[in-house]
């Protein structure tokens, strides 16, 4: 009979659980769609890339959506005091509501194998799908009269061999003031270490309007120009796309390398140049510990999500039923905003300014969930 009982209770909570998930992911995928239609990509390449872009918002939605779950899924039940009757049949709340925390502590492995392995290979997969330019550009045989769309420019070729261009006509898309570039030739390359795309252009006479064609423009004329072009969406944030054991990996050679340059600017016998080149490569090394902890501390959060936010929210639906059903859904996502993701974003901003580090930055985000979690439950266990 208990089984059934706790069959019962987890099917309760799964249904509302799978009904916010798909809500929340078409949310996230609507305004996807909508930032790849202003990009210029075609329905096509959009199709390509709901799969890998679905995948990206479940570590963010799967908590959220066990979270509701949990608060209108299982406040249904106190509400039609079917509770009053599952404990009058002799089971304990936490009998109900085992399953409900075995089913969170399964779905925070989910989200850290998303988070860890999954989701970074498909960021690169996505960004390399939205970004077809570059492929085009780089694959490029013999021609004529081309145009290629790149992100701010449009660009004509009169003609083209391989990676050499000629006859270009270049504007820009972008810039609040037209700008229009010719160029008797050009020659593609590419930077695989940056994931940068080049086009070295000659002889280029550049012409800038003003706001509207008809106003009086400048001439600019110069050997060459070069306009970089970033091969997938997120060239700067590449720490995206690598798993969670190669970031440590990455955040104990950046520590240590900014150790060892603090260690050598202490030294008596570096020259005032040489002191500053340490300092400017140590801040770079800095930086780079700091972004990649940043990463880090996002995904350790998101995966404690799920059973912390079940913590939180099993007891609400009990603890608020004189308010009624939607009370506890509302206490929940407020708890879960306030205690969840409002200080994973304000620890993320410390981690990136360097105020604290990755460890005790996650100490403490979990500690101000896992406390009033505890309290909550501790408080459900006396009824």
């Amino acid at each position: 009979m208990f089984k059934i009982i706790q069959r019962y209770v987890l099917v309760e909570v799964l249904k509302v659980f799978f009904v916010a998930l798909i809500v929340l992911v078409g949310i996230f995928l609507l305004a996807g769609a909508l930032q790849f239609v202003r990009r210029g990509v075609s329905l096509g390449e959009f199709v390509r890339v709901i799969p890998f872009a679905s995948l990206t918002t479940l570590a963010y939605t799967v908590p959220v959506a066990l979270l509701v779950g949990v608060a209108l899924g299982y406040g249904k039940i106190v509400d039609d005091n079917e509770l009053v009757s599952m404990r009058a049949s002799g089971m304990s709340i936490t009998g109900v509501t085992l399953p409900v925390y075995l089913f969170a502590f399964v779905l925070s492995a989910f989200v850290y194998l998303l988070s860890s392995e999954i989701i970074p290979d498909a960021l690169y997969r996505r960004s390399m799908v939205v970004e077809p330019y570059a492929e085009r550009l780089l694959s490029l045989a013999e021609g004529s009269n081309e145009s290629f769309e790149l992100p701010g420019y449009h660009i004509f070729c009169r003609s083209y061999s391989g990676r050499r261009l000629s006859g270009l006509v270049i504007r820009n898309t972008e810039s609040a003031r037209p700008l229009e570039m010719l160029a008797s030739s050009g020659e593609i390359s590419f930077i695989p270490q940056e994931n940068l795309l080049l086009i070295e252009l000659h002889k280029v006479t550049i012409t800038f309007y003003g706001t509207d064609r008809r106003q009086s423009c400048d001439l600019l004329t110069c050997e060459k120009f070069t306009i970089e072009v970033p091969v997938v969406s997120s060239a700067r944030n590449r720490e995206k796309f690598f798993p969670s054991a190669h970031l440590l990996e990455m955040m104990r050679d950046e520590g240590g390398q900014v150790r060892t340059i603090s260690k050598a600017l202490t030294s008596s016998t570096i020259t005032k140049q040489e002191a500053q080149n340490l300092t400017k490569k140590r801040d770079q090394h800095r930086e780079r510990y700091n972004y990649v902890s940043r990463e880090l501390f996002a995904r350790f959060a998101l995966t404690t999500y799920p059973f912390l936010f079940a913590l939180i929210s099993l007891p609400l639906p009990v603890l608020v039923a004189r308010y009624g059903r939607y009370a506890s859904f509302l206490a929940a996502i407020l708890t879960g905003f306030l205690c969840g993701f409002l200080p994973c974003l304000f620890f993320q901003t410390l981690i990136y300014k360097g105020f604290i580090s990755l460890w005790p930055a996650f100490a403490i985000s979990t500690a101000i969930l896992i406390v009033p979690g505890f309290h909550l439950t501790r408080r459900l266990a006396r009824l």
